[in-house]
């Protein structure tokens, strides 16, 4: 993928960060001296496969976060190799730096989690059989040729999405008919998963759930109801891409989405209260 697309990916990501906290602002916590300890409440852990319960208000781990360290390692000007280093050292030194820690002490070898978007986690609630049905739908990237004998092939999970409605234009054709075109814009930040240990779906395309509530628990649950997705982050793990589509007179829509993805071997998916963290149940390898 060009450099160009990449950095245009980051340059989203950083405005859309920007957004949403100018909507929702905190007091800002100062920075620690030297003399000053980080609380281990605002540290980024490893995510603990063997915890019975999450945090109150859990949010995983911090997807940004990540993806600024990764962006920035790609960029480094420490990723070309020296006119007075062998091949075999370039290798060497490139390695250390792919595989260093990251600033919250995490690397390659970690469990992270990262709660998915609820955007493509239709949650449903049968009042007749008194249970919920949570299904965690297999996105399809785009561009991407599909084999039907490798399952995981161009699937991801959805981590965030966006959609903006632009201002319209008119568009005239070349024979002086005039439209009024709608301009939309889509941004997706995907968990995209890659190899054969990812865990295999119970479901037609999809990750499914099912949990047993009265209805009057469920009512008061269900928009509490979350998915976490637990796993290893993978070799050469960002891609990006944009897809354009031109407007037509019988679909006068002019749409742009910008995929950005990383790749991800999905180890367990968990459901859980994202008010209270407790956790109602795991789908995970045998």
């Amino acid at each position: 993928m060009k450099l160009s697309i990449l950095i245009l990916f980051i340059l989203i990501l950083q405005l859309t960060v920007l957004s949403q906290n100018r909507k929702g602002s905190k007091p800002s916590v100062a920075r620690p001296t030297s003399k000053q300890r980080v609380p281990l409440s605002l540290k980024e852990r490893e995510f603990n496969l063997s915890v019975t319960s999450l945090p109150p208000n859990y949010q995983g781990n911090s997807f940004q976060s990540l993806l600024g360290e990764i962006s920035n390692r790609n960029l480094s000007s420490e990723n070309k190799k020296s006119e007075f280093e062998t091949t075999a050292q370039f290798n060497e030194r490139l390695s250390k730096i792919e595989n260093a820690p990251y600033k919250s002490g995490l690397n390659k070898n970690s469990f992270f989690g990262f709660v998915l978007s609820n955007a493509n986690t239709p949650i449903t609630y049968n009042a007749d059989a008194k249970e919920f049905g949570i299904e965690v739908k297999l996105y399809t990237l785009p561009n991407c040729a599909i084999y039907p004998e490798i399952w995981w092939k161009c699937k991801s999970l959805i981590l965030h999405y966006k959609f903006t409605e632009l201002e319209s234009y008119i568009a005239e054709n070349a024979f002086g008919a005039k439209i009024l075109v709608k301009k939309e814009h889509f941004l997706y930040l995907l968990l995209e998963l890659t190899g054969e240990q990812n865990l295999v779906p119970n479901g037609q395309d999809s990750y499914y759930f099912t949990l047993k509530a009265n209805p009057e628990v469920a009512r008061n649950i269900k928009s509490e109801l979350g998915v976490v997705a637990i796993g290893h982050i993978a070799e050469n793990i960002l891609g990006a891409d944009v897809v354009e589509v031109s407007p037509t007179r019988d679909k006068p829509v002019d749409s742009k989405s910008n995929y950005l993805n990383l790749k991800f071997n999905l180890a367990s998916l968990w459901l859980f209260n994202k008010r209270t963290g407790k956790i109602y149940s795991k789908l995970q390898a045998e």
